[in-house]
């Protein structure tokens, strides 16, 4: 892949350097410096020989942040004349898109099952990024993982839970994981898994491949230890579940039935709210699924949406808590 707007350099000392390069820009971004920016973030992560990451800018400038003018090229073109009563100019508006865009859910024809799913919960050094209007902070950070071998052959490995929206299976789970399309599996975190009696291999698609010795349960190589996990998956619950807010707050809620209907109000927040997220209907009802991790909801007005769910249960086997997107929903009836 030819890159357009950086450049990347690893160093015989496991050293990766990512160059913004748009000099003649002050190295503003635009949309394919993100695009660039994301999926090489990804690559250098499942890759085994990078163990730091440096980031830095061509030219006298690191970054002067987004390229306001990039939807029209060097030169920002003048308004034309605008109707009476309408807005003068364009003010605030860019070709970047920060709006979320939902993945669809898989067609039973076209799902792949799940033949192991595995955690692995430990330390790594690298980057964390917390999302827009955050800043990115190095060092030592926890690492929660997940495994995940497909009946097809396909392995994949993601963290288990993501800050934001800018890793989609870690908010929406992972129905909508298309790991029966060549094109969609082609890149980072996948690869391809064998069975080799004693041992699971993995070759990556980036990166150096990887070795797992079987230990009862668990697979273990290079210091790690991957216990299996129970993704979320066919549950059908009873009950009003409230995500509760500080006093003058509004707070969210979701009633859901073992007929596998649904009602809800603000649970769009779970994945950005109206901004970030306006197809999503804030009050609304519809039917639900639980599968792979994730809370299918399909609504009455044709809109669908996965989003990743962890069921807590109290000891009677009755679910307390749904999380929904690491947003907790309480049950109170």
């Amino acid at each position: 892949m030819t890159l357009q707007t950086l450049s990347v350099d690893v160093s015989p000392r496991c050293i990766a350097t990512i160059t913004l390069n748009r000099p003649d820009r002050g190295n503003a971004f635009d949309q394919t410096m993100l695009d660039e920016f994301a999926e090489q973030l990804a690559t250098l992560d499942a890759d085994d020989n990078v163990r730091i990451v440096v980031l830095r800018g061509a030219g006298r400038h690191f970054c002067t942040g987004a390229d306001l003018a990039a939807r029209t090229g060097d030169k920002p073109a003048q308004p034309a004349a605008q109707p009476p009563g309408q807005p003068a100019n364009n003010f605030g508006k860019t070709d970047i898109d920060l709006t979320y865009h939902a993945k669809a859910v898989i067609p039973k024809e076209r799902d792949v099952p799940l033949k192991g799913v595995y955690v692995f919960i430990g330390y790594g050094f690298g980057a964390s990024y917390g999302g827009v209007g955050t800043t990115m902070t190095w060092g030592q950070q926890a690492k929660q993982q997940l495994l995940l071998l497909f009946a097809n052959g396909v392995a994949a490995k993601t963290d288990l839970k993501g800050d934001n929206l800018a890793g989609h299976h870690e908010a929406e789970g992972f129905a909508t994981m298309d790991v029966a399309n060549p094109a969609a599996i082609r890149g980072a975190p996948f690869g391809h898994w064998t069975d080799n009696g004693n041992s699971i291999h993995i070759q990556w698609n980036v990166g150096a491949p990887t070795d797992l010795a079987k230990n009862g349960n668990n697979l273990e190589g290079k210091g790690e230890r991957w216990t299996p996990f129970k993704l979320a998956e066919g549950e059908r619950l009873e009950g009003t579940f409230v995500r509760k807010m500080e006093a003058g707050l509004r707070s969210q809620w979701i009633v859901l039935h073992k007929n596998g209907t649904f009602e809800g109000d603000g649970v769009n927040v779970t994945m950005g709210g109206e901004i970030v997220n306006p197809y999503f209907p804030v009050h609304g009802s519809g039917t639900y699924e639980v599968h792979k991790g994730s809370m299918i909801l399909f609504f009455q007005n044709g809109f669908t949406q996965a989003i990743e769910c962890t069921v807590d249960n109290a000891p009677n086997g009755e679910a307390r808590i749904v999380l929904l997107n690491g947003f907790p929903f309480e049950r109170v009836r």
